[in-house]
């Protein structure tokens, strides 16, 4: 079961008591860290979270501010994550490891909670934070020390489709969406392995990594009809990890998920286009092939296909 969010605001404190009670917010809601503001007479802040499977969703809008971590507060923290930030505000700077730059509107950056860093928001900012668990990100980037701090491009390639996903997962989203909670975070990960890596992927060996692909699909296709099906239920009749299921898509230019929702459809239309399944009705289709929610079914058959489920039953 999805839990409740969690809401932080300095509209409960006074004018004078708002940057203080929002530094103890931001060390509560994260980690210890330090936040200063030159604005401090009209300081404003509010901090929402939620979480999706082992990932939590925190969507953060303020006014301007510089936020840094030093050594001495990683000394004090217990807990350690990766925090994935997408910035859909005005622009603003990071640093972290030697690397840095500015982020714009779209852009997103990774950073490692184990080392220091900064973020100077010049003017109001609207920023999400994805806190990743130390394993959880390094089953999906085997190095991603060296891609700390780095701007991800969100206006192009597969920068863009992460960006586009984020969007889509503030905390008052997430509880709507229709898609198991693992599902989606495994195609945050996905994702995030694709925009990062496009280098490291190129240089894998491509034979070995398409006869597996092939295996995958083989097995998503014998299963696709299964309500709620997750990578970690494929990986396992392939004896693979999950992380070597996404690595191995993630070479061949897709993702689980993209590949799950393909399968789906085909069969869908063949459904649709059969006499012999006229008499059931367009939502009992999208069930038995796994999708259950008749507007769901509707919306992702029209984007995959271009048209509706009923047109195609009418051969409109």
């Amino acid at each position: 079961m999805r839990q409740s969010k969690r809401v932080w605001s300095t509209d409960q404190v006074a004018s004078h008591h708002r940057l203080d009670y929002w530094v103890g917010a931001v060390c509560e809601a994260f980690l210890e860290m330090h936040v200063t503001s030159s604005r401090k007479e009209d300081f404003r802040a509010h901090l929402e979270a939620a979480r999706l499977d082992l990932l939590t969703l925190n969507d953060v809008s303020a006014t301007a501010q510089h936020v840094y971590r030093r050594h001495v507060d990683i000394s004090r923290s217990g807990q350690n994550y990766y925090y994935l930030l997408y910035n859909h505000g005005s622009p603003w700077t990071v640093h972290q490891m030697g690397s840095g730059g500015r982020l714009l509107s779209g852009d997103m950056t990774l950073v490692d909670s184990r080392e220091r860093y900064e973020f100077n928001f010049p003017d109001d900012f609207s920023v999400l934070s994805v806190q990743a668990p130390v394993s959880w990100l390094e089953n999906w980037l085997p190095h991603p020390e060296a891609l700390l701090g780095r701007r991800i491009d969100g206006q192009q390639g597969w920068g863009l489709s992460l960006g586009t996903l984020l969007r889509q997962l503030s905390p008052n989203a997430v509880g709507a969406l229709p898609l198991p909670d693992k599902l989606l975070a495994d195609q945050v990960g996905a994702l995030l392995c694709l925009a990062l890596q496009p280098e490291s992927v190129a240089q894998q060996r491509v034979k070995p990594a398409q006869d597996l692909a092939a295996g995958i699909g083989d097995a998503i296709r014998a299963r696709c009809t299964e309500p709620g099906l997750v990578a970690a239920a494929i990986a396992d009749d392939l004896a693979i990890s999950v992380r070597t299921l996404h690595r191995t898509l993630a070479m061949q230019g897709t993702t689980f998920a993209e590949m799950l929702i393909a399968e789906r459809i085909v069969i869908a239309q063949r459904l649709l286009s059969s006499p012999a399944f006229k008499n059931l009705s367009i939502s009992e289709i999208g069930y038995r092939v796994g999708l259950a929610d008749p507007s769901h079914f509707t919306r992702v058959y029209k984007r995959v296909t271009g048209q509706t489920p009923k047109q195609t039953r009418t051969g409109s």
